[in-house]
């Protein structure tokens, strides 16, 4: 009876979180990952047409030649675009996106991808929790991952999240195995010959989870290293095929670690590294320097200020550090706490230096992996605290299991509280909400029709313009000087110049601080056209390589504007009539 509830309860979920209050794609990303998957479906090979100032100087400066038409990615893991490639094969990709119908209906598929999978790490969950203590724990662990809102956004963002928690908690369940059979007399070489295949796809999944499969190994090391050959063949299985991708992106790029490295000279910040990969300039210029280890110790600071939200505000997951205070009698599950104690340290590291930018659903958060093996000793825990308390020793008492009923509901609020208004919502619009602002999937797909294959557009929001108009797009440079150096290097290619197209993602930002004096200084003019528009007065009226401008905006509060050398709209427009 309460395997078929929570059948009911995920089909549920899966109602809400695909249908009722899905609204496109909600990372950029994911976004980005999503159209490399497509290229990768095309037989294109791992490139994108999200072209980056910074790879594009790179790649000239290594090769000669950047290539702009079939530019290899080098800032993503491969694993999860591999996914949604063999996805949107089975799908196909000639769904048309419009007003009537804004959600891009391969957006879905990729989120229902990503919600197998989390179905998967559920299971997983229950195995895990069963193995290390008993079913009870193991059945309310698996609640406690299906009703983890965090989980279901990231399964919503599109990026590769999913797929790595599925095969972190696969390889704990095979390391578990491992320890266990050690433990027994056994050389257990079938369970360490799965845990090295999941801890080797780990970051070949998301490039920080090198963290995770590096802890894999010291665990490893420590617990078997009287059999001196295990721990060789496990090192040489887990790094062996990053080292392989590494070489790769070396070729290609003439950087091991590609323009993924950008994230460790953005001072800790994701924000920070954008502004570097908008730059037209050598990667020697501008990743030199050392780290800065202050803005990594302000970043791991942050991190422990909003642990819990990063733990998906589950309960129970922080009190896994209450729990290594305890003698769990069963030898394996005492040592294993320690194993995650470990990797979940190495992850801290790994974050600090990149930085997860204050929100819980950042593309380099790896706190969420660790939710459902937490909350698995954290309710032991709770569990024993209750029973010495008195309250878990009388079978027919209606406190029994109120401490597990009590640590569900109190995880499952940030999803039950905004529940009834978001479904009345999500009823009254379906198919019409989208993740604006700024990504309006029907307003971009309009720039395919305005464009051509053999263009280039220019935007701040490049990844969604590559997803859903299916045009390449290059992210703006800083300045418009770097813009005629990569205008120019794609022209040579046979790429033209189609438009800029800006978004709330630019146009949003604050006047004086970003506009006038930061990031977007350069570009201020341009920024500020739409508005000053309004009273009848055009910045660059003169002189302007892009006189003609219309409005792309599903709302009067926030402005997208794309801007072009002459009015496609209107040949478009006149090109549609019989």
């Amino acid at each position: 009876m309460g395997w078929l509830l929570l059948l009911l309860m995920a089909s549920g979920l899966v109602a809400y979180y695909l249908f009722v209050d899905f609204r496109g794609l909600s990372h950029p990303e994911g976004m980005e990952q999503a159209q490399i998957a497509r290229e990768l479906k095309r037989g294109h090979g791992f490139t994108t047409q999200t072209l980056v100032p910074l790879a594009l100087a790179a790649a000239s400066e290594s090769r000669g030649q950047a290539r702009a038409a079939a530019f290899p990615d080098t800032y993503f893991a491969p694993l999860n675009p591999a996914l949604n490639a063999a996805l949107i094969k089975m799908a196909g990709e000639d769904y048309p996106v419009g007003f009537k119908q804004r959600i891009y209906f391969l957006d879905r598929v990729i989120a229902a991808g990503a919600m197998l999978l989390l179905f998967v790490s559920a299971g997983l969950t229950y195995l895990l929790g069963t193995r290390l203590f008993d079913e009870k724990i193991g059945f309310v662990s698996t609640l406690v991952v299906l009703l983890c809102d965090l989980l279901w956004r990231f399964s919503q963002s599109g990026l590769s999240q999913m797929l790595l928690l599925t095969l972190f908690l696969a390889g704990l369940l095979a390391l578990e195995a491992a320890m266990r059979g050690w433990e027994g007399g056994r050389l257990p070489w079938l369970s360490l010959l799965a845990a090295g295949i999941c801890f080797a796809a780990l970051p070949l999944t998301h490039p920080l989870a090198i963290c995770l499969s590096l802890g894999a190994i010291a665990v490893v090391v420590v617990y078997f290293w009287r059999a001196f050959l295990i721990p060789s063949v496990f090192i040489l299985m887990v790094l062996t095929p990053v080292t392989a991708w590494l070489l790769r992106n070396a070729l290609v790029s003439g950087q091991p670690f590609g323009t993924y490295a950008c994230q460790l000279f953005g001072g800790a910040d994701e924000t920070g590294a954008s502004a570097l990969l908008r730059r037209f300039a050598s990667t020697s210029e501008v990743m030199k320097g050392p780290i800065d280890p202050r803005a990594a110790v302000k970043s791991i600071l942050e991190q422990f200020q909003s642990l819990f939200g990063h733990l998906g505000s589950v309960v129970v997951a922080p009190l896994f550090f209450l729990s290594l205070l305890h003698p769990f009698r069963r030898r394996v599950t005492a040592h294993f706490r320690w194993g995650i104690l470990f990797m979940w340290g190495g992850a801290v590291l790994a974050m600090g230096l990149v930085g997860v930018a204050g929100n819980p659903d950042s593309a380099n958060q790896l706190h969420v992996v660790f939710v459902p093996v937490m909350s698995i000793y954290g309710l032991a825990y709770l569990a024993v605290q209750w029973h010495r308390l008195g309250f878990g020793g009388n079978r027919f008492s209606p406190w029994r299991h109120a401490h597990f009923a009590g640590a569900l509901l109190v995880s499952a609020m940030p999803l039950l509280l905004p529940l009834p208004s978001r479904v009345i919502h999500g009823l009254q619009f379906r198919g019409l909400l989208m993740q604006w602002p700024p990504y309006d999937p029907a307003a971009i797909h309009q720039l395919a029709k305005w464009t051509s294959r053999s263009e280039v557009i220019y935007t701040d929001i490049p990844w969604a313009v590559a997803w859903y108009a299916d045009r390449r797009s290059v992210w703006l440079p800083v300045t418009p000087e770097e813009f005629q150096k990569v205008a120019d290097l794609c022209d040579a290619e046979g790429l033209s110049t189609a438009g800029i197209y800006l978004t709330p993602e630019s146009l949003d930002s604050r006047l004086a601080t970003d506009i006038m004096d930061g990031e977007y200084s350069a570009w201020s003019k341009l920024m500020l056209r739409g508005q000053v528009g309004r009273f009848g007065v055009d910045l660059l009226a003169k002189g302007s390589p892009f006189p003609h401008w219309v409005s792309l905006s599903p709302s009067s509060r926030h402005q997208a504007w794309f801007m072009s050398d002459r009015p496609r709209w209107e040949e478009a427009s006149s090109a549609s009539v019989p």
